[in-house]
């Protein structure tokens, strides 16, 4: 089953245009969502499943489509799930905060809230507890 947001993005052959109209990135993807902070989500078939990364302005892809789920970039990190685990990325695609979430949300005033287990905390942007919710 696909989430809400793949669902919304499930377009065949997305592409972006410019406001004169005139195509800036290809239709190349299954699916895409608007830019924020300059990147935006794209999703590919890959074998039988569908997956995304992100690409900047000029559709360069910052990362591959290798994530089951990703969420909009805020505070320059961007919330993805691997392998059924949530982490984040930086804008440059690198993971930053590995993949080992149960449940995560974005980044707002610099703390990410996450689920590991039966506990739930907030991190920092390197991924160091700081807040331990009880």
């Amino acid at each position: 089953l696909l989430s809400r947001r793949q669902r919304q993005m499930c377009i065949r052959d997305r592409g972006f245009i410019d406001k004169k109209g005139n195509i800036v990135i290809k239709p190349a993807f299954y699916g895409a969502a608007d830019f924020k902070e300059g990147f935006a989500s794209i999703m590919e078939k890959v074998g039988d499943k569908y997956l995304s990364g992100y690409i900047n302005k000029k559709g360069k892809m910052i990362t591959k489509a290798i994530y089951e789920e990703v969420d909009d970039f805020q505070e320059g990190m961007a919330c993805v799930k691997k392998n059924g685990k949530y982490g984040f990325i930086n804008k440059k695609g690198k993971l930053v905060v590995n993949t080992i979430y149960n449940n995560a949300f974005s980044y707002e005033n610099g703390l990410a809230y996450v689920v590991k287990g039966s506990n739930a905390y907030f991190i920092d942007k390197t991924g160091k507890k700081v807040i331990t919710i009880k």
